[in-house]
């Protein structure tokens, strides 16, 4: 509760007004004139009635159960005109209102100016429910100026929302359309729970350290725009989608939390631009059986327990263009896998100008491809440190070994822009890892393919390089491929390093340097094999492989 606190006191110093200002309370009459956009149909003259929850009965002054008061004003206004609640604190206890296809066009109007001065609707925590309730077949409807929370002294229970869209069996029902705009959700379960319906807008709001999610889109959800949308503090997701269809976001900016936006069973089509993603304790961008879309300018940075971003299982078939991903704990992206049999994620590209920088603590990479993702394509992006930041990368993409359902295959890895000595391209070639690939274009020393392990005291070696090169198909465009192998003792520098050429003939070899670090031990060799030989009486000798490229090169082929 202190952390809670906290929170809540640092945002209402944000938004305090000065010493000395006054908020201005607006009449009614100026609201619908000058901020409230009612539709056509409301605004054809002087006719339209309004309903003022206080001439209802309800009192505002947050202690008396105002639910019959407002559900009567509701009932009232169900074909008629605007609810208005003036300033004031209204405290729902008794039972949630809830508004039914009977409430034509219901229109929900806070009277009052500036951030902290809306109306206040205090969910009573002794009720089990939302504060508000929108069945199927409302058509019409919107919420403005409004500010939800609840009264519980701990997290809110499961079901404690501000508003509820009630749950149906069939994605052609639920409230149609709908718009939520410069309202507040806070210390909630969720902010909005939206399972079902179509044509939701959510503009200019704010969801506040809710217990569950900032907002819910469920699988009969279909086609909502948030723009200008604040998530913060949210404790699972700033915003969730379970199977959701078609989602726009622009200038949306989650801070804090679990996880900033997660989608899962299947939710797609998506439609963003200048959507971030900050200080989040759990993964930025967290995709699992998702995908179909595209980002312009998206940023995820900062996590402190997860990844920037996840693709995992069938993820696929998302674009993510400019933006930056960077000081994330566990990394930059992880392209997933499959965890049973079956696909991992594909369709994947990251291009235009991404940066990557920062990612993995120093022991992580920009990109992972686990074991059996496929058709990605990472092409001119930045990897290294920016501004300030420093590089704690080991590599732009690192492909792991290959799984139980098989390796990463037919991808792209092309021109990255290389910002620092940040390796662009770390190649785990266990047997069996490496599938079809394109490499294009790197700078430098480039591709690398991993094999380690140790010498005992006393003990030889023998290393057969070919098990770890590409074989003569895959070499198909080239003269020939350089492997070097290093080894020392354990702790120490390299002590020495020997290089071998594979062409498409075999292999051939040579001493490229014989350091004294290499202590009592000695290496020979002979084609593709290399012998290590430790004389010492008690101390292990370790040796690492790696391939290097100059540029320009192609590697492999789909």
């Amino acid at each position: 509760m202190k952390e809670l606190a906290l929170l809540f006191s640092t945002i209402l110093c944000a938004f305090t007004p000065a010493i000395g200002q006054k908020w201005t309370r607006v009449s009614a009459s100026t609201l619908l004139a000058n901020r409230v956009a009612l539709g056509a149909a409301e605004v054809t003259g002087t006719s339209v009635e309004r309903f003022d929850v206080i001439a209802c009965g309800a009192k505002g002054d947050g202690h008396t159960d105002d639910s019959a008061a407002i559900q009567s004003c509701a009932n009232q206004a169900a074909s008629s005109g605007p609810i208005l609640f003036p300033p004031g604190r209204y405290l729902i206890k008794s039972a949630s209102v809830v508004f039914t296809r009977a409430h034509v066009f219901p229109k929900l109007i806070g009277e009052g100016y500036g951030v902290w001065d809306t109306p206040q609707i205090i969910l009573d925590c002794s009720l089990h429910g939302p504060a508000f309730q929108f069945n199927d077949g409302i058509s019409g409807m919107a919420v403005r100026g409004l500010t939800f929370l609840s009264n519980c002294s701990g997290p809110p229970s499961s079901g404690q929302n501000g508003i509820d869209y009630l749950a149906h069996t069939s994605r052609d029902t639920g409230v149609v359309p709908s718009l939520i705009e410069n309202c507040f959700f806070q210390h909630l379960w969720n902010g909005v729970y939206a399972p079902y319906g179509s044509s939701l807008t959510l503009n200019g709001d704010y969801f506040l350290v809710n217990a569950n999610d900032g907002v819910f889109l469920g699988e009969g959800m279909t086609n909502t725009w948030l723009s200008q949308v604040n998530l913060l503090g949210n404790a699972n997701a700033g915003l969730e989608g379970s199977g959701n269809q078609a989602l726009w976001m622009s200038d949306v900016q989650c801070w804090g939390g679990g996880y900033c936006y997660k989608f899962t069973k299947d939710a797609r089509q998506f439609f963003w631009s200048n959507v971030v993603a900050d200080s989040m304790n759990d993964t930025g961008f967290y995709f699992d059986n998702a995908g179909l879309g595209k980002c312009m300018g998206c940023w995820s940075c900062g996590s402190k327990s997860g990844w920037g971003a996840q693709f995992l299982h069938r993820s696929n078939n998302f674009t993510w263009l400019a933006g930056e991903i960077g000081d994330n704990n566990k990394g930059g992206v992880e392209l997933g896998g499959p965890s049973t049999a079956g696909s991992g994620s594909y369709g994947l590209e990251f291009a235009s100008g991404l940066r990557l920088s920062g990612n993995g603590n120093g022991s992580g990479y920009g990109f992972v491809a686990d074991p059996g993702a496929s058709g990605f394509v990472i092409k001119d992006v930045y990897c290294g440190p920016y501004g300030l930041d420093p590089d704690h990368q080991l590599a732009c993409l690192y492909v792991s070994a290959a799984g139980p359902y098989g390796p990463s295959s037919n991808w792209r890895f092309e021109r990255p822009i290389q910002m620092s000595q940040t390796k662009p391209l770390l190649i785990d070639k266990s047997p069996g890892s490496a599938g079809g690939y394109k490499v294009l274009d790197l700078p430098g020393i480039l591709a690398y393919a991993i094999a380690q392990g140790t010498v005992a005291a006393g003990s030889t070696s023998t290393i057969d390089l070919s098990s770890f090169l590409p074989t003569p198909t895959q070499l198909a465009a080239l003269v020939d491929a350089t492997f070097m192998m290093t080894a020392g003792n354990s702790g120490s520098d390299v002590g020495a390093i020997v290089r071998v050429i594979k062409t498409r003939d075999g292999c051939s070899g040579s001493f490229m340097a014989n350091i004294p670090g290499m202590g009592s031990g000695s290496l020979s060799i002979s084609g593709c094999v290399v012998t290590v030989t430790n004389t010492s009486a008690d101390a292990s000798i370790s040796y690492q492989v790696y391939e290097s490229k100059e540029e320009p090169f192609m590697l492999g082929s789909f």
